[in-house]
C-alpha cells in the first residue's frame, strides 16, 4: 500500500491546492495520505471532498509548531477534528502571532538590508491567509534578490539570522497532551532535522508521550531511519512516514522511497478509534 503522511498545501506553505495535491497522489498511483499543513487544519474538508471523489483514503493531520528546552520540534496530529472548537481556537491564535511575525520580519528586511517586500505582496501573490518565511523566501526569488529558498534562509530568514522574529512558544508536551485528549495520535515530525542517528536526545523527546516517529522521512538518512525504526519496534510506537511535499525547495521529493506496510496503516486505525485515555 502506497502512503503519504505528510504533505502541504495551500493552506499553509505548499504550493499545491486540495485539489491539486489530492490529484498528484493520484497520478503517482497512492492508496492513502494525509495532509499535514502547518498550524491549520482548514483545507481538510476540501482534501476529503476531493480524496473521496479519486477513491483515495485521507487520514485527517496537522502539523504543530512547537518547542521543548529552548529546541522547536514539530509535532504531527492524526485524526483530530477539524471542526473541534478548542482546536481552531489554537490554530487562529497561532495565525495571529504568525501574521505579526511576518510584519516584523518583512520590517527587519527594509530596515537592515533595505529589502521592501509589503504584505498586501504576499496577499497578492499567495492564495493562503497563513504566512509563513517560505512565502517571503518564495518572493526573494521572484524579485531577483536569491536564487533559491534555501539561499533566502541561510542569508536572511534562518531562526539565528539578521530578520529572524521570535515564535509562539506552545509547549511540544502540551501539543501531544493536546492531541491525546482530543482523541489523536501524536507523532514526531522529521527526527532526521534535529538529531543525528547516534544522539541519544530523541529518546527523551518520546518520552514526552508521543504514540509514533516519523521513520520515513526525505531528512531521515539511512542511519536514522533504522534507528528509528529498532526503537519504534522495542517501544511498539507507530512508524509513519512522507515526503514532507511542498513544492518549491531543491529537496522537496515528492515521491520518497516511504516502507509504511499495512501493519502500520492498521495499528494507526486501531489505535485512534481508542478512547483517548485508555492509550
Amino acid at each position: 500500500m502506497k502512503a503519504d503522511m505528510h504533505l502541504h498545501t495551500t493552506y499553509s506553505d505548499g504550493i499545491l491546492s486540495p485539489l491539486n495535491i489530492v490529484k498528484f497522489t493520484r497520478l503517482t498511483n497512492h492508496d492513502v495520505i494525509s495532509v499535514t499543513d502547518h498550524d491549520t487544519m482548514e483545507g481538510l474538508e476540501e482534501v476529503e471532498h476531493w480524496a473521496e471523489r479519486f477513491e483515495i483514503e485521507m487520514i485527517p493531520g496537522v502539523e504543530i509548531s512547537t518547542y521543548h528546552a529552548g529546541r522547536e520540534y514539530h509535532v504531527l496530529g492524526y485524526y483530530l477534528d477539524w471542526k473541534d472548537a478548542e482546536l481552531a481556537s489554537l490554530f487562529n491564535e497561532m495565525h495571529l502571532q504568525r501574521e505579526n511575525r511576518i510584519r516584523l520580519i518583512l520590517s527587519k528586511l527594509v530596515e537592515n538590508y533595505g529589502i521592501r517586500i509589503e504584505f498586501s505582496d504576499l496577499r497578492n501573490f499567495f492564495k493562503t491567509n497563513n504566512y509563513g518565511r517560505p512565502h517571503i523566501a518564495l518572493l526573494l526569488m521572484k524579485n531577483g534578490i536569491v536564487g533559491s529558498v534555501r539561499e533566502a534562509f541561510d542569508k536572511y530568514l534562518g531562526d539565528d539570522g539578521p530578520c529572524s522574529a521570535e515564535k509562539l512558544q506552545f509547549a511540544t508536551s502540551e501539543a501531544v497532551e493536546l492531541i491525546r485528549r482530543k482523541g489523536g495520535l501524536s507523532v514526531l515530525a522529521h527526527p532526521g532535522i534535529y538529531f543525528a542517528h547516534t544522539d541519544t536526545e530523541f529518546k527523551d523527546i518520546l518520552a514526552l508521550g508521543f504514540d509514533g516517529i516519523e521513520v520515513f522521512h526525505p531528512m531521515n538518512d539511512a542511519g536514522m531511519t533504522a534507528a528509528l525504526s529498532e526503537y519504534a519496534e522495542t517501544r511498539h510506537l507507530i512508524v509513519t512516514g512522507g515526503s514532507d511535499y511542498h513544492g518549491y525547495l531543491n529537496e522537496d521529493i515528492f515521491s520518497v522511497n516511504i516502507d509504511l506496510k499495512d501493519r502500520d496503516l492498521a495499528l494507526m486505525r486501531s489505535r485512534s478509534s481508542r478512547d483517548p485515555a485508555s492509550r
